[in-house]
Parts: C-alpha cells; structure tokens; sequence
C-alpha cells in the first residue's frame, strides 16, 4: 500500500478496497434511490474499511417491493431480510468458488 500523505490529516477516513489491487484512503458512500422517482431514500458515509454488507439495513427502503444493489451487498442476512419484509431481491449475487465464469 503506498504511503498516503492527506491520511495524517483526517483521523476518520481508513484505507479500503475497490479491488483485491487497488487500495483507496477514505469513506464509502451507500445510497439508496426510489427507480420511479429517481429520489434519494437513504445515504450513509463510512470509512473505506467497512463492511458494504452490514450498511444494507440502514439504506434500503423498508417499504420497497424489489431491492436491487451490487454484489457487495450480497449476503444470507441482507437476502433473508428482504424476505421477511416481503421485498424481491435483485441483489447480484457473488460467484462462489468453482462456479464456472460466464
């Protein structure tokens, strides 16, 4: 990881990754939106190291019939949870070891 000047300057911010090789220092932003009228329904920021995961149930709209989001917010829970309240989950979902590439 290189040496990051401005992370002396913002005791908050922590380094995460966009992928397995490239590192970033900061915050994570998760939204969440209504498709019909393209309006903002929840937003948290978290240092970059956070778990995308665990950030679901503060965002998604427990009122939503179908949630979609990326991968990172694929989990048993996250899934589980819609099911409960009812909801469609759209959410992409990781490839699991041995699955073959599409």
């Amino acid at each position: 990881m290189k040496y990051n000047p401005d992370a002396s300057l913002d005791k908050d911010a922590r380094y995460g990754y966009k992928t397995r090789k490239k590192p970033f220092f900061g915050y994570k932003a998760h939204a969440s939106m209504d498709s019909d009228s393209e309006l903002v329904t929840g937003l948290e920021s978290t240092p970059g190291n956070a778990n995308d995961g665990n950030e679901f149930p503060r965002v998604v709209n427990s009122k939503a019939n179908t949630v979609t989001a990326d991968k990172a917010y694929d989990s048993k829970q996250n899934h589980r949870s819609l099911k409960r309240k009812r909801s469609t989950s759209t959410i992409v979902t990781k490839k699991k070891i041995g699955e073959a590439a599409a």
